[in-house]
């Protein structure tokens, strides 16, 4: 297979990593790998909306916009675009039509400079960029008048630069001196605008994708950030949407901001509005700490179940995911079962997103990840690699029943339909091959060609990106569970370095925060101090650093008594794993497995897939194990019955000595 075949297409995976980076960003609606060395570096280019040529469009944010602009108390909130309908018109043109649509300027009392600004915009349809020589003069001169231009004429120049083609780079230097111009013009005159009409001309800069890069955006949204708790329901949605075209918070602002606001008006939102609500702050990585205001937007979500498209319900999915714990664990599994019936309708990455809603607060609806696996399995060629890594990410960290599946995804990766798109994103190949090993499916071939140093290298980098837990899950897996593979492999200095990137470090015991997992550790240990009395006969350690779970190893002799722990055992470095000596045949090494609360699903003592993984490993390792978990050693009501519990397990290492 050519896939597997990766010192073929070494030349070509170096010549087009930056070029692969471009065309994620842009999204290209055509790119064959075969001809990617071809493609300058520099190709990126600048997208309009909704003029825009290429296949990925902002599908959220033009959804966003859709449902905004259908809720009657938003049309003042956005700019009125003139009545021609621009989508007809390109139809129209696209078909060969000689006639040519009114051109919005005639009859306007607009000067001279924006009305030749528009016909020639109009004219243009997407031929010349706003750049080209041939109408250098036009551009100059409507720039010249800005200043003097109304604040009218100021929005139909702007809504116009989406006519024109798009250009190199929103960043070239001669566009920079258009919009940067008008941005200016827009930066200068908001102190004087009403709020409503500032969000109009946020619109229009939003309508040719250059919100991110405005002045003039980027202050309004520091200003209302300021402000937003006076703010009322429509302008602070519409604030939010604002915010998730940013994707970033100002400096120094400070979320719970939003989350009062919430909070006050949260009883007013209707499903759409969260939605908006939903994508700000998920875009904006920022976290709802209050569970009732979480609660009450899922509810709200719930209540328009039917009703929300496939964009939306992902938008919804999305958020719940990032923000939900395990505070709001039961109302996340009451949105998954509400949204079981609309499974059939919803497409594919809605699905998707939808059964990876309970991954971050461990609540899973186990009939709807069931459902999600289905429909999944029946429409596998629907499913893009990163949908098969979001759904194999859901089934087996839940333990679901996707034996099917998960062969049937390790059959779709081996395809050689499939091969293009790993190439194009294959930061998804290792995550999904990681996932897929936790139901001892393992694809040697693939394991090799990920952790080879050319895949590394262009996928991941030379940076901080190259830390990625997956290969080194991977890594270790082979060397456990796959003896005969004889592949690539990271290499003891590369290992060693993502294994400290990626260990469990533990803070003193002195420290002002420590973690509640720690202090459980803390107190585990201190309770088999007093029992043993003497600290060489256990050792608190990271058999498998890269679990981020710690065990406590025992030795016993033949006789099941307990003995002190080998020094080769203790001096081992804490980012390597703890691997027993061959020729410690006289002793039984045991591991008390402290599992946090991260690894039991909600309101349950089921564990997660991963915790089932690392349990197997270590006993391949040759560890008999004596899990003590969290949830248990809480409910021990003092000292004396945490000292029972401690006896109990030792009384076990010493049964099981055979």
């Amino acid at each position: 297979m050519n896939l597997l075949k990766l010192s073929h297409h070494t030349f070509l995976l170096k010549q087009c990593t930056k070029t692969w980076v471009a065309c994620q960003r842009t999204s290209f609606s055509t790119l064959n790998i075969s001809n990617l060395s071809l493609l300058p570096a520099s190709c990126v280019h600048f997208q309009t909306r909704p003029l825009t040529k290429f296949r990925y469009r902002h599908h959220e944010n033009m959804n966003g916009e859709k449902l905004l602009r259908a809720l009657p108390n938003y049309k003042h909130l956005l700019f009125e675009a003139p009545e021609e309908d621009e989508m007809a018109e390109r139809a129209m043109l696209s078909q060969g039509s000689v006639s040519k649509p009114t051109t919005p300027a005639e009859g306007k009392q607009w000067r001279d400079s924006v009305n030749a600004f528009i016909e020639t915009a109009r004219s243009c349809q997407d031929q010349l960029p706003i750049t080209h020589p041939k109408i250098k003069e036009v551009i100059e001169n409507v720039l010249a008048d800005l200043k003097w231009c109304s604040d009218d004429e100021l929005c139909q120049v702007l809504y116009h630069v989406r006519y024109f083609l798009p250009c190199p780079s929103s960043k070239d230097p001669e566009f920079m001196k258009v919009w940067s111009r008008i941005d200016e013009e827009c930066l200068l005159r908001h102190v004087t605008w009403s709020l409503d009409f500032c969000f109009v001309v946020a619109d229009l800069w939003y309508g040719i994708s250059l919100a991110r890069l405005s002045q003039f955006h980027w202050t309004l949204i520091k200003k209302l950030f300021r402000r937003c708790d006076k703010l009322s329901k429509e302008h602070f949605v519409r604030f939010m949407f604002c915010l998730n075209l940013n994707r970033d918070m100002p400096a120094n602002s400070i979320p719970y901001d939003l989350e009062y606001r919430l909070h006050k008006i949260g009883d007013q939102l209707t499903a759409e509005e969260v939605v908006i609500i939903a994508m700000a702050f998920f875009k904006t990585q920022t976290h709802i700490r209050d569970p009732d205001v979480m609660r009450k937007l899922m509810r709200i979500a719930m209540q328009s179940s039917d009703s929300l498209d496939s964009i939306s319900v992902a938008a919804i999915s999305k958020f719940t995911r990032f923000c939900a714990d395990s505070k709001t664990g039961e109302t996340v599994w009451e949105l998954q079962e509400k949204f079981i019936p609309e499974i059939p309708k919803l497409s594919i990455p809605a699905c998707t997103h939808l059964a990876l809603t309970g991954t971050n607060s461990l609540s899973p609806n186990k009939e709807l990840i069931q459902r999600v696996i289905k429909r999944v399995e029946e429409n596998m060629e629907e499913a893009r690699l990163k949908e098969l890594e979001r759904i194999a990410l859901a089934m087996t960290m839940f333990n679901a029943d996707c034996d099917k599946l998960c062969n049937k995804i390790a059959e779709e990766l081996q395809k050689p339909e499939r091969a293009d798109e790993i190439r194009k994103y294959g930061r998804c190949l290792p995550a999904i091959l990681h996932y897929l090993s936790i139901r001892n499916i393992f694809l040697p071939d693939l394991i090799s060609m990920c952790l080879s140093k050319e895949f590394r290298d262009t996928y991941y980098g030379k940076g901080r990106e190259i830390f990625q837990r997956e290969l080194l899950c991977l890594d270790i897996a082979i060397d456990l569970e796959i003896p005969e593979y004889n592949g690539n492999r990271l290499g003891e200095k590369m290992f060693n370095l993502i294994m400290k990137r990626n260990m469990l470090r533990l803070k003193p015991p002195t420290s002002l925060k420590v973690s509640v997992y720690q202090r459980f550790l803390f107190g585990v240990t201190e309770a088999i101090e007093l029992i043993l009395l003497d600290k060489d006969l256990f050792h608190l350690c990271n058999v498998l650093p890269q679990h981020h779970t710690m065990a406590i190893v025992v030795c016993t002799n033949n006789e099941g008594q307990h003995v002190k722990i080998p020094e080769y055992f203790i001096d081992t470095e804490a980012y390597k794993i703890k691997k027993i000596k061959k020729d410690n045949t006289n002793l039984q090494y045991h591991a008390l497995v402290l599992l946090g609360k991260n690894l039991h699903i909600f309101n349950s003592k089921e564990l997660t897939g991963q915790a089932q993984l690392q349990i197997r490993q270590m006993k391949k390792l040759g560890y008999k194990i004596h899990m003590i978990s969290i949830n248990e050693w809480e409910t021990l009501p003092d000292a004396e019955q945490r000292r029972i519990y401690i006896n109990n397990i030792f009384k076990n290492c010493s049964d099981s000595i055979s």
